[in-house]
């Protein structure tokens, strides 16, 4: 029996939220199976840069490159532990990916002397 995940990554723009300078914070969706959790990037960019429809900033400005730039390794970054926990037979959540792209899962060690 096989079964099927439904798995997406949605990048989007708190237009709503613009400040005084026009711009607005950027947000990811992970959806899983039906569940969701949102990740703020801490990016702001001006609401008439955004392309809601491709998910990019618009332009061909190096900044504009840049920008896009960081959107995909967002992307990847959310993608690459969906993969593995999924490559693992392990159980994926949409709370587990999100810790380990927060790198909220990652065990600190320390050492006293």
């Amino acid at each position: 029996m096989r079964s099927t995940n439904t798995f997406s990554i949605l990048i989007w723009q708190y237009a709503q939220r613009a400040n005084a300078n026009n711009e607005a914070n950027l947000y990811t969706r992970i959806s899983l199976n039906g569940k969701k959790a949102n990740i703020s990037l801490k990016k702001k960019l001006n609401i008439n840069s955004w392309d809601s429809k491709k998910q990019r900033a618009k332009g061909t400005k190096t900044s504009a490159r840049y920008f896009n730039e960081y959107l995909e390794e967002v992307r990847m970054e959310i993608f690459q532990p969906y993969r593995e926990l999924k490559a693992a037979h392990g159980l994926v959540t949409v709370e587990k990916i999100k810790s380990h792209y927060l790198g909220e899962n990652q065990k600190v060690h320390s050492i006293c002397f």
